[in-house]
């Protein structure tokens, strides 16, 4: 039950993963639609993405290395999926980064920066003191 719970939910994550991208890649679909929302949705099927080729891939590290020569883990096909699995996701999880950066850039906001707690002007600015006594 778990399993088929998990795949269902991947599924899922993939597919808003799909539609967020979409919506990124085709900005005129739904024109009133804020760039944050396909964006989140790229993100979170992206990573849903990455991690479950992760996993599958580490899944099968970790079966070879706990018994080797067994044939335990199955070649082939599922380790191309989970290589391309990892790929993609890690592919759309950075092409979203680069999107944030951009949206970050294009926005003209910079973060609000407090300035740093310390002594006043003169004694940052006072030339150095010679504790040796020399002049």
């Amino acid at each position: 039950m778990f399993s088929s719970a998990s795949d269902v939910a991947q599924g899922l994550l993939a597919l808003a993963g799909a539609a967020g991208l979409l919506l990124l890649v085709l900005p005129g679909v739904l024109p009133r639609l804020r760039m944050r929302i396909p964006l989140v949705l790229a993100w979170c099927g992206g990573a849903t993405v990455f991690a479950c080729g992760g996993c599958l891939w580490l899944g099968q590290a970790v079966a070879d290395g706990l018994s080797p020569g067994s044939g335990a883990v199955p070649a082939g096909l599922p380790g191309l999926a989970g290589a391309l699995e990892l790929c993609t996701g890690l592919v759309v999880l950075c092409a979203d980064a680069f999107t944030l950066g951009e949206l970050t850039a294009a926005d003209g906001r910079m973060p609000a920066v407090e300035p740093v707690p310390g002594p006043p002007c003169a004694a940052r600015c006072a030339p150095p003191v010679d504790l040796r006594g020399n002049a």
